[in-house]
């Protein structure tokens, strides 16, 4: 049977606009505690050090992290390993 793994994996990064700078600290910690009440494993958190935490849907994998680097910006990271290379899984 495949694994994870022999997934393809497709990832995307956006820029979020339209938050201001001084509104980061308060957008991580309101999309950390969606993920962490909605069935999201946290993988990294590594406030207050580093503005960066990624998070995985344990069901299907589906990963996502959000950061903002040293002028401010916000980013958002999608990953998902849902493409079977036939188009759907073995079935056993």
């Amino acid at each position: 049977m495949l694994s994870e793994e022999d997934r393809v994996t497709v990832s995307e990064f956006f820029w979020i606009r339209g938050i201001p700078e001084e509104d980061n600290e308060t957008t991580l910690e309101l999309l950390h505690d969606h993920w962490d009440t909605n069935d999201y494993q946290i993988l990294n958190d590594n406030r207050p050090n580093d503005p960066f935490i990624n998070v995985e849907n344990e069901e299907d994998s589906f990963q996502v992290a959000i950061e903002y680097n040293k002028y401010g910006d916000l980013a958002l990271t999608v990953r998902s390993p849902c493409l079977w290379p036939d188009g759907t899984p073995e079935i056993f």
